[in-house]
């Protein structure tokens, strides 16, 4: 949830967790063999600002047991230089315990300030306008607008104007990916199993929230 969300967010799971996300923090589901979950605003009516990320599990990894991880944003590493400042949102040395090597820092860039991005020896990456608008030296980044980060390559992104950027950058796994619905699973006989684990009850159930409505707004969004 981003720090200048107007509300944090509420996650519950069918592993009996019912997890407040504040302005500002992160809550990891590993899914893994499988768990439900359901996330909304913390206050009806009003709209969280965040990102929704997935990460796809190495196949070694797809059936293990799920877990919930989280961060408070008093707990990410922060760092400045000139004209701008980012934090660590996970990966490096934010003390999660990943299951693969990935990350994402969130960098402001003042007007007219560069920030300059160099992705880890083997790692591929994007970078994510969220609002703003900016430039590298072929193309122009406007809100919304992803820049994709090849492996083994860097980026110099020069501010139109005040400029937030997410940016991703991972390992890539070299691994087959099959999805239906949900499920994302390196063969189809993994995602048979895991429609199995879902209609028989292997990944837990959760009951109906009733959360009280607003003349003005009667729909949970998060933007």
């Amino acid at each position: 949830v981003f720090d200048d969300s107007a509300t944090g967010m509420v996650s519950r799971d069918s592993l009996g967790g019912e997890h407040a996300i504040a302005p500002g923090g992160l809550h990891w589901t590993l899914a893994g063999r499988g768990v439900m979950h359901d996330e909304f605003p913390a206050e009806p009516g009003r709209e969280a600002h965040g990102l929704q990320i997935f990460v796809n599990l190495p196949t070694d990894q797809k059936l293990r047991a799920p877990l919930v991880m989280r961060l408070g944003a008093g707990q990410m590493p922060r760092r400045r230089g000139e004209g701008w400042q980012a934090v660590q949102v996970y990966g490096a040395d934010t003390g999660l315990e990943l299951p693969w090597s990935t990350s994402l820092v969130l960098v402001d860039i003042e007007a007219g300030a560069a920030f300059d991005i160099t992705l880890p020896e083997g790692e591929q990456g994007f970078a994510i306008a969220i609002h703003g608008s900016g430039h590298t030296d072929e193309l122009s980044l406007p809100t919304g607008l992803a820049l994709s980060l090849p492996v083994g390559s860097s980026a110099r992104i020069v501010a139109d104007e005040a400029l937030r950027l997410a940016c991703f950058c991972g390992r890539p796994l070299f691994e087959p990916v099959v999805r239906h619905g949900p499920f994302v699973m390196s063969n189809e006989g993994q995602v048979v199993a895991a429609l199995q684990r879902f209609q028989s009850g292997g990944m837990g159930r959760l009951s109906p929230r009733s959360i009280p409505r607003t003349a003005s707004n009667n729909k949970d969004t998060l933007s």
